[in-house]
């Protein structure tokens, strides 16, 4: 080992870096090698708290152990947690609460030692006082849930306690004939064992323990806990609600048997949930939906096996969600035909024997048959229960499978997207086609609107119209749902709002749909550069919301939806776009009004790639990262201006001991007469007087990608660019065009 002279005071040694030429760091960096990949580290589950002060991500390489880091926004405070992930702030911004995973070694390590489930090292629970910075540790826990819209709780499910050995005496070998009944009692009565769930108010610390749960959720308002529970004997079978400033558990329904697919409405004083108790002692017993209301003193048994308005030969289905609309004057649940009983005569594994039969006339290819299998036999068709008369009616089936309600479960009308008839001709045609119906929530009756349309079709926020994409006509079409002929919303624009650049062997996908404005008033749609509002109705001609600033300036505008409850946009108020240069690639973002006539504002535009910002709920704070060929996408914060834009993160500082290389835009002309565009990366102190080794990477098309940044990382079908620029290549990325069934024609032409 080289070592300095004794007598070289540090100050001469800081001075001699502080003078050395330019390139001297440049000198001493290293190609990146298969082992840098180990060095790189990743960012995941960013999120700010609600209130703005706070952001947290989680940092560390793929193989290793990563950490939790949590950030002030106002101060310069800053938490780190080993192995911290899946980290939440409570809504009112005092606590981060998160899992603490165990040490991967630690894992691996139990996993070539072939330990059993319970013996696996498992998560803990985290807490953190963002205040104090004091972290509470709880040791084995499966998973916490928060309320949406109150701080003050949380509530964890803790793991199974490992079973103790017996070691005083040795195993009676198991009969074949008592094998044979439990293999039978299993396969009958399948039921999860619950474990512990505790409510812990987070500011005094103060806990409380419900024995064998297995499954919970809160309110959105955090004044209730519905947990469901189960054990082996029964004992603890059923469903309880707990007001959480109490801590007192109120049983719905107790008894042996099944309880799944709880559900609370959005204001917190009804529930829901499918049990199987009435019916257990069967060999196939039926689930049937209850009902409570805070303040009932028991649920009511609103829908079962038999009940009016299910089909006959149907029943509940226990896979299918149970939810309440919106505003809770509806419950949706799942319902399907009853399956034939399972066949419980017992076969030893050495004689059972599986076959599969295949015709070409299924609608579904063998191998999708087989991938499908299990979503198959989980199926359920959706029915609502209207709560005011009680009264269910059966909106899907199998010949319209899904189905959704407008204004958010709130509508007279459903949709239902049905490409039932079509699905052999997947196998050689895509995209699917569709039936669109329009559906009676009252009644359950349907009408087919719109028949083998290649798109499915969408309600308007407030179920006043239909829309999709003409495939063939290459337009945006609206419907009235009252009734009406269809209307072609973007016939009178002399702007194409298909991907122009769509060289697949299938017609063109649409540049997209951006939303609604409020009160189904206009339609959002985009062409290549701009954003345009279309009546749905085709009364009004359309107007472009960007004032055509996209295509005067070679821009592409994008709305970012900052709020991910919004149903539809408020005209008046101020709208983040997304713009993207086509020229330079250079990204950014304006502001804009969809109600003002005046041209979208300018906030930031750099030589650099943005992610989709996210925005605080009660705060104007953003988070978002941004990159470049050689930055590494960093998290950053900034106002809804963009001026005061603050780096959080710096995940690789460890990249400035590597040569990395530079990138550049090119254009030429194809063989058959194209313009092209392209990327050419170079290495570090690129001599155009030398020669290199060229690589060229021909795929698809990548030169808007220009700003991209390339971490080193193992890959499987492709080459990672940032490595071998490294290594001292020239990589060469040419944009192809395809022609329809000419793949390696169009490669040698670009």
């Amino acid at each position: 080992m080289k070592r300095l002279p004794a007598l070289l005071p540090w100050s001469h040694l800081l001075l001699l870096l502080v003078v050395a030429p330019p390139d001297a760091r440049a000198q001493q960096q290293k190609p990146l090698d298969h082992d840098a990949y180990a060095l790189w580290n990743r960012i995941e589950g960013e999120a700010l708290s609600d209130d703005g002060r706070w952001a947290l991500y989680t940092l560390g390489p793929e193989d290793e152990d990563a950490a939790l880091r949590v950030h002030s926004l106002t101060d310069a405070r800053a938490y780190r947690v080993p192995r911290g992930a899946s980290a939440q702030f409570t809504d009112d911004g005092r606590f981060a609460v998160f899992l603490i995973k165990p040490p991967k070694e630690a894992v691996r390590q139990a996993k070539r030692a072939k330990k059993k489930d319970d013996e696996m090292p498992k998560d803990s629970l985290g807490i953190l006082d963002l205040s104090t910075g004091e972290v509470t540790r709880i040791a084995r826990v499966q998973s916490f849930k928060l309320p949406e819209d109150a701080g003050g709780y949380v509530a964890y499910l803790l793991e199974k306690e490992p079973a103790e050995k017996d070691t005083t005496q040795a195993e009676e070998p198991e009969k074949e004939e008592q094998k044979e009944e439990e293999q039978k009692d299993d396969k009958k009565k399948e039921k999860k064992e619950g474990t512990p769930l505790v409510l812990r108010a987070l500011a005094s610390g103060a806990e409380t323990r419900f024995e064998d749960a297995t499954a919970y959720l809160f309110s959105k308002d955090g004044r209730w806990l519905v947990y469901t529970a189960s054990n082996k004997d029964g004992s603890a079978d059923g469903v309880f609600a707990v007001t959480t400033a109490t801590g007192a558990a109120t049983p719905l329904l107790t008894g042996e048997g099944v309880y799944t697919q709880a559900a609370l409405d959005e204001a917190g004083t009804q529930a829901a949930f499918l049990s199987n108790r009435d019916d257990y002692a069967a060999d196939q017993p039926a689930f049937t939906l209850y009902h409570w209301r805070a303040g009932d003193d028991a649920p009511t048994a609103l829908a079962a096996e038999g009940s009016p308005g299910l089909p006959a030969g149907w029943w509940i289905g226990e896979h299918g969600e149970v939810a309440f609309s919106k505003k809770g004057t509806r419950l949706f649940l799942g319902t399907a035909p009853r399956p034939a009983p399972d066949d419980t005569t017992f076969v030893p594994d050495d004689e059972k024997v599986v076959l599969d039969v295949w015709s070409w006339t299924d609608p579904l290819l063998q191998p999708m048959q087989l991938e499908q299998l299990e979503e198959e036999k989980k199926r359920t068709y959706r029915a609502v229960v209207h709560l005011a008369d009680r009264r269910l009616v059966q909106l899907a089936d199998e010949a319209v499978p899904e189905v959704s309600v407008g204004r958010e479960g709130e509508a007279d009308v459903a949709l239902g997207n049905a490409n039932v008839p079509y699905r052999q001709e997947i196998s050689w045609d895509w995209p699917r086609y569709f039936d669109v119906y329009l559906i009676d929530v009252q009644t359950g009756q349907r009408r087919r609107v719109l028949e083998k349309v290649q798109d499915s079709a969408d309600l308007s926020p407030e179920a006043r119209f239909l829309t999709w994409w003409d495939r063939r006509a290459l337009a945006w079409r609206a419907m009235p749902v009252a009734g009406g002929e269809a209307v072609n919303l973007t016939a009178s624009i002399p702007h194409a709002f298909h991907n122009e650049r769509h060289d697949w062997p299938y017609l063109p996908d649409p540049y997209g749909p951006a939303g609604w404005t409020a009160g189904d008033d206009a339609f959002l749609v985009y062409d290549k550069h701009d954003l345009w509002a279309v009546d749905p109705a085709g009364s009004r001609p359309p107007r472009s919301l960007t004032e055509g600033r996209g295509r005067a300036e070679n821009l592409r505008f994008r709305y970012v939806k900052l709020d991910p409850d919004e149903q539809a946009l408020d005209p008046e108020a101020p709208m983040l776009l997304n713009a993207f240069d086509y020229a330079t690639k250079a990204e950014g973002f304006y502001r804009d009004r969809a109600a003002g006539t005046q041209p979208p504002a300018r906030l930031v535009m750099m030589d650099r790639r943005f992610s989709t910002p996210t925005k605080t709920e009660d705060a104007d704070r953003l988070l978002f990262t941004r990159e470049s060929f050689v930055d590494f996408p960093d998290l950053w914060t900034a106002g809804l201006d963009f001026a005061d834009a603050r780096q959080l993160s710096e995940a690789n500082p460890q990249q400035a001991d590597y040569r990395w290389g530079t990138v550049e835009p090119v254009t030429w002309t194809s063989l058959d007469g194209l313009p092209l565009e392209g990327l050419l990366y170079k290495p570090d102190g690129f001599d155009p007087a030398r020669k290199y080794p060229l690589m060229v990477y021909f795929y698809e098309k990548n030169a808007d990608n220009l700003h991209r940044h390339h971490a080193p990382a193992p890959s499987r079908s492709t080459i990672n660019f940032s490595f071998y620029v490294s290594r001292g290549y020239l990589l060469f990325v040419p944009d192809i065009p395809y022609k329809v069934g000419y793949p390696g024609e169009s490669a040698v032409n670009a």
